[in-house]
């Protein structure tokens, strides 16, 4: 990534019910200004100004913009390696940005958690499904993986052989980037597997889940519902990287 970008939503209705629209969106602006200021030094990313050539990295930039949220977000997406994204539990417009980022850009999203907890680089945990979509992800995700405690593939269902090497090809794969890992099945139970994967995750203590998204058409989830769409609405305490 070249450089990042932050923003906020929704965080300041209170103010703008005090003071009127125009001097709560510069005042919600200064907050978030200061905020992420605040959030660079204290990892000692440099902050650039526009216009500035881009030389170090990692780096950071601060834009401003008017229009609505989503599209602006969106339009840009495809100019950066990686879109990260709220979960839904917060602000519905970043489930927005997620789902058609990932359909219309092709870039990979990340689902940064609401809550505090694990970080980031703890154990990673690889929801396995042998599609491009996964694979996608998987290639989005080694720079993360890299640095990951551990890395763990997992597949929900019976297990059967294909899924045997599927796993070994990927951990094959892995190997070839420096990440070793270790895979196992998870029994097929009452939950659904977006369900099973995020209390596996909770289990595990993983800091990072790492999928596809929409292996099946959109359509299709939309009236029947998918793993995508159970992690986008529901991921709030694990941090998750997906790829369609």
């Amino acid at each position: 990534m070249p450089f990042s970008e932050f923003s906020g939503v929704n965080q300041f209705q209170d103010v703008a019910v005090e003071h009127g629209p125009a001097e709560a969106g510069e005042r919600a602006a200064r907050d978030m200004r200061e905020r992420f200021s605040r959030a660079c030094g204290l990892n000692h990313i440099p902050l650039i100004s526009g216009g500035t050539a881009i030389d170090t990295f990692p780096s950071a930039r601060w834009m401003e913009t008017d229009g609505d949220y989503s599209s602006i977000t969106i339009n840009r997406a495809a100019a950066f390696d990686l879109v990260v994204a709220g979960s839904e539990v917060v602000a519905q417009s970043l489930r927005e940005v997620a789902e058609i980022a990932l359909l219309r850009t092709g870039r990979p999203v990340l689902l940064a958690p609401m809550a505090t907890g694990r970080a980031l680089n703890e154990t990673a945990l690889i929801a396995w499904k042998n599609s491009p979509q996964c694979w996608h992800a998987v290639s989005a995700a080694i720079p993360f993986l890299q640095r990951a405690h551990g890395v763990e593939i997992v597949s929900v269902g019976h297990e059967d052989q294909n899924i045997g090497f599927a796993h070994k090809d990927l951990i094959d794969y892995l190997s070839c980037h420096g990440v070793t890992a270790t895979s196992s099945m998870i029994g097929g139970s009452d939950r659904s597997v977006g369900e099973t994967l995020l209390a596996e995750a909770g289990t595990r203590n993983a800091g990072l889940l790492v999928m596809g998204a929409y292996s099946h058409s959109r359509i299709r989830d939309f009236l029947i519902g998918g793993v995508t769409k159970h992690v986008l609405a529901n991921a709030a305490a694990t941090a998750v990287l997906m790829a369609h």
